[in-house]
C-alpha cells in the first residue's frame, strides 16, 4: 500500500465515535417532568426580563496609563471594566456632571485627532525617505 492510500485511509476513518446523548430522555417520558420544565423555564425568561438587556462587546481605546489604573482598580475590587463604565456614567448622570464630561470628551478628541494626524504624518515621511 502506498503513502496516498495510507493517507486517504486515514482520512476515512472515524477518529472519534460519534454518540448520541439525548438528554431529554427521562422528561420525553413523564409529562409531568414537561409542564415542570416548561413551568421553569417561563420563570427564568421572566427574571431575565427584568434586568436591563446587555449590548454586544464594544471595543476601547484607552491612554496606556488610565488603562493600566483602570486594570489595576477592578482587579482590586474584583469587577469588570464594563460595569465600572456604567457605574461611572449612571454616576454622572446622576450628579448632573455629564455636560462636563463632555466638555472633558471633546477636548480629548481634539488631542487623539492630533496625535492621529502626527502618526500619519510621520509615516508619510518615513515612506518618503525609504
Amino acid at each position: 500500500m502506498s503513502i496516498i492510500d495510507e493517507i486517504k485511509n486515514r482520512k476515512s476513518q472515524k477518529l472519534v465515535e460519534e454518540e448520541r446523548i439525548d438528554i431529554f430522555t427521562e422528561i420525553k417520558d413523564d409529562n409531568n417532568a414537561i409542564s415542570l420544565a416548561d413551568s421553569q423555564l417561563n420563570q427564568l425568561k421572566n427574571k431575565l426580563c427584568q434586568y436591563p438587556e446587555i449590548a454586544k462587546q464594544h471595543p476601547v481605546r484607552l491612554q496606556v496609563d488610565i488603562k493600566e489604573e483602570i486594570d489595576t482598580l477592578c482587579q482590586k475590587e474584583k469587577i469588570t471594566t464594563d460595569t465600572l463604565l456604567e457605574a461611572l456614567f449612571m454616576s454622572a448622570k446622576a450628579n448632573n456632571i455629564i455636560a462636563d464630561i463632555v466638555v472633558m470628551a471633546r477636548n480629548q478628541l481634539i488631542k487623539r485627532k492630533e496625535v492621529g494626524n502626527l502618526k500619519s504624518r510621520i509615516t508619510q515621511l518615513e515612506k518618503l525617505l525609504d
